[in-house]
């Protein structure tokens, strides 16, 4: 959650919102978390939960593909 927790609306000129902001894209980039909430409350993927989601899907994909292919040898 935000530090400064204005409540300004988007887009907002305001230094504390502009801090929220940079803190929220320095999170967005670097944490090991999956999700980061903005200052508007809005829940977000960071980049490691971007890769985790796309890592489960490929794996998903490869599983699938492979149990099709098991069936289709029947």
């Amino acid at each position: 959650m935000s530090e400064y927790d204005t409540g300004n609306p988007v887009p907002s000129a305001s230094m504390p919102d502009a801090w929220d902001n940079m803190q929220s894209i320095d999170k967005f980039v670097n944490s090991s978390e999956e999700t980061i909430t903005t200052r508007t409350g809005e829940q977000l993927d960071t980049l490691r939960g971007v890769n985790v989601k796309a890592d489960n899907q490929l794996t998903q994909q490869q599983e699938d593909f492979e149990t099709s292919q098991k069936k289709g040898m029947l």
